[in-house]
């Protein structure tokens, strides 16, 4: 049987937001997070050190927060897998239609390798990118551990005086039901 060559995508045919032929320019991402910094409240970037170090370090300068992740880092392992159980729980959300179509096209670019160090995001072929999966897998590794509830770690505490509210006994999240604290 003869084999059929399948043509590489052309760069307008690749999945993106903003085209940018060549070798992108990291002055002029520079000046896109700035003008993001403009209209919403960024508390973080989040960026692959490999390819944008300088630039980080420089915006970094200038007053933003910046927070390398490495790739096939535990780090990134680890976010690959909260962003894959929230994902399983439905507590991450993305845009339909239109305003998606680029992460839609980018997650179903990359296949979840089980590695023994936990999940781990590849290319499915070569030739389609999935930058746009990446960066969200890092920012939400960064959005929920900065916004972890301390009642996650430490409980529920009710404040209170017990003898007035006989109900509020035991109001320790973490309390064992048998030391008394219930009648």
């Amino acid at each position: 049987m003869p084999r059929r060559s399948v043509a590489a995508p052309t760069a307008r045919s690749v999945a993106h937001d903003v085209l940018v032929p060549g070798r992108i320019d990291n002055s002029l991402v520079a000046d896109y997070v700035w003008a993001l910094a403009k209209r919403f409240r960024v508390r973080e970037l989040v960026y692959d050190p490999r390819y944008f170090e300088d630039t980080a370090t420089a915006l970094a300068r200038s007053g933003l927060s910046v927070a390398p992740m490495q790739p096939g880092t535990r780090l990134m392992s680890e976010a690959t897998d909260r962003f894959y159980l929230d994902c399983q729980e439905r507590k991450v959300l993305h845009p339909a239609g239109e305003d998606g179509k680029v992460l839609t096209q980018h997650v179903e670019a990359a296949v979840a390798l089980k590695t023994e160090y936990g999940w781990r995001i590849s290319k499915l072929r070569a030739t389609r990118p999935i930058d746009a999966l990446v960066a969200m897998l890092m920012a939400h590794s960064r959005a929920v551990r900065r916004s972890e509830s301390v009642y996650e770690r430490r409980g529920l505490v009710v404040l209170g005086d017990d003898e007035a509210s006989p109900e509020r006994r035991g109001a320790y999240a973490d309390e064992d039901e048998n030391d008394g604290g219930w009648d």
